[in-house]
């Protein structure tokens, strides 16, 4: 790792402590591969007649494709199968970019590391085939102890019922569990109602250096979000997930 990279890898290590399980985002997060998913939807788009303007995506960021579809079809005005263009979409990026994914070197690691002192799980908006590939091919797969994607929840991200999945799944709190996102949208909610108390600080990048282990300091140089949510919820009333992003 650069020196960069294994700063942020103590950095996370540090984030971590208080935590019992931790639940990554696959996408732009674990793995490096952004840019292929945004090629895919506008290879697929073009296929519909549309020329896709790619900050959608960004928009969308952890949005089931199926949802992503829809988005597409409603902005641009143009009716098509919304899981037809998910199959199109999803057959294209496993065709031609699943297996050149690289990982994010210290997400990956920290992961690596925390593998037997925390439970672990995945949470994404990605179909499981599509996920197994990336997760497969970044190294990954047999660290993990839970798998939540599309179609296990009723509603998928940015809403927080496959989040409380995944610590269900893996018998923790959800309080107990830290959450790695890679994009600010995954914060924005659709439904408020279900997050009570959202609260998000940004912090200067540039100065990790600067970082020492006592929390005040870790939370004023660390250079992620941290977001804390309170999750409103028929099994949990206020339960508080700390959210890591990326970045």
């Amino acid at each position: 790792m650069s020196p960069e990279s294994q700063r942020k890898f103590e950095l996370l290590n540090l984030l971590a402590e208080s935590y019992d399980a931790l639940l990554f985002d696959v996408d732009g997060t674990l793995a490096d591969n952004m840019d292929a998913h945004k090629q895919s939807y506008k290879a697929a788009a073009q296929q519909y007649g549309v020329e896709l303007d790619v900050n959608l995506i960004d928009e969308t960021a952890g949005w089931p494709t199926v949802a992503v579809a829809e988005e597409i079809s409603k902005r641009y005005g143009v009716d098509f199968d919304y899981q037809e263009f998910s199959t199109l979409k999803s057959t294209i990026f496993r065709d031609e970019y699943v297996f050149k994914t690289k990982p994010v070197d210290y997400v990956v690691e920290h992961l690596k590391y925390q593998k037997g002192k925390k439970h672990i799980a995945a949470v994404s908006g990605g179909t499981r085939t599509t996920l197994s590939m990336t997760l497969t091919t970044i190294g990954v797969w047999d660290d993990l102890e839970t798998l939540v994607c599309a179609g296990d929840t009723a509603e998928g991200k940015p809403s927080p019922q496959p989040f409380l999945l995944a610590a269900a799944q893996l018998n923790i709190a959800p309080e107990r569990c830290l959450v790695y996102e890679d994009g600010s949208q995954e914060l924005k909610v659709r439904k408020p109602q279900e997050w009570v108390g959202f609260a998000l600080m940004k912090f200067n990048k540039s100065r990790f250096a600067d970082y020492k282990k006592s929390r005040s300091k870790l939370q004023a140089y660390c250079g992620f979000f941290i977001a804390l949510c309170y999750l409103k919820t028929s099994n949990y009333f206020h339960s508080p997930v700390a959210i890591v992003q990326i970045g």
